[in-house]
């Protein structure tokens, strides 16, 4: 049996270790022990390969395809290990067979030219995909912010609603976008997606803003706010409990007449509260 290694550009290396996970009738491992076997640029051949006994006895007539699960390879110049390596392919010869690791095994080994008028960059897989996570992850804000945008802000007028939610997600980017794909959706679905958020973020209500701050009398309001928001705006918001008396329990009362005297003895009809003052 055989194995053949094919590098993208020309390296003299040594592989010093090599190790092969195969699907079949079941999940072995199989260990190929490369010893000390120099190669020369271009095709690279494995010679005197050896499979470890424990798994040679037949299981290897049930191999169906190579998973890589480990690949150690050193320069040959400078006899350092190298952290990278574009790999082409890894095929395994057996008599008549021949089987390819998988190509998703070696994605970690590939590297990608990006060139603009600013840079040019040679990057290896993982910094490669490091950069293409970033990008995927900043889509998926500026979409879910579109949404918002467009569903509260523009369609419903809910600015305080808007502001909430933006700030929310300027904080938890990746929460906030976790469950949300507007590529999966249609409009309904969208809307679905983005109820499914605010109540996660604690759901929103229509309040009865009250004041009569800077006018004459009291100002009423009708306002859409996230619940949070309302926990903590309490000062500038009540509720009306529907048109109906609102329950205040009698406690101690003391008047004091022009002279600053104490008064004993008086008559109460109405005690109302304002906002923000009390008569």
């Amino acid at each position: 049996m055989n194995i053949e290694i094919k590098l993208k550009t020309e390296k003299k290396v040594t592989v010093d270790f090599l190790e092969f996970g195969y699907f079949g009738s079941d999940d072995t491992i199989l260990t190929v022990d490369w010893g000390e076997s120099q190669y020369e640029p271009g095709d690279i051949y494995g010679k005197g390969v050896q499979i470890n006994e424990e798994y040679a006895n037949g299981r290897i007539n049930e191999l169906m395809g190579l998973e890589l699960t480990a690949l150690q390879v050193y320069d040959l110049e400078s006899g350092q290990e190298m952290d990278w390596i574009e790999v082409e392919s890894i095929s395994y010869f057996d008599d008549d067979k021949t089987y390819e690791v998988m190509p998703y095994c070696l994605r970690r080994f590939q590297r990608h030219d990006i060139k603009t008028d600013c840079v040019n960059l040679n990057l290896t897989e993982e910094q490669y995909q490091s950069i293409a996570r970033y990008v995927r992850q900043n889509d998926k804000i500026e979409n879910l912010f579109d949404a918002l945008e467009s569903h509260l802000l523009q369609r419903n007028g809910y600015e305080n609603v808007f502001q909430f939610l933006e700030k929310e997600l300027q904080e938890h980017p990746k929460e906030m976008t976790e469950n949300f794909n507007p590529e999966a959706y249609t409009g309904e679905e969208e809307v679905d997606a983005l109820c499914n958020i605010i109540e996660d973020r604690g759901g929103i209500a229509t309040y009865t803003l009250i004041s009569n701050q800077g006018t004459e009398n009291e100002c009423e309001n009708e306002v859409v706010l996230m619940k949070k928001q309302a926990d903590v705006w309490t000062d500038n918001i009540r509720e009306k409990n529907n048109g109906s008396d609102m329950l205040i329990q009698e406690g101690d009362i003391i008047l004091k007449d022009i002279k600053g005297d104490e008064v004993d003895l008086f008559f109460v009809d109405e005690i109302c509260f304002k906002a923000d003052e009390t008569i």
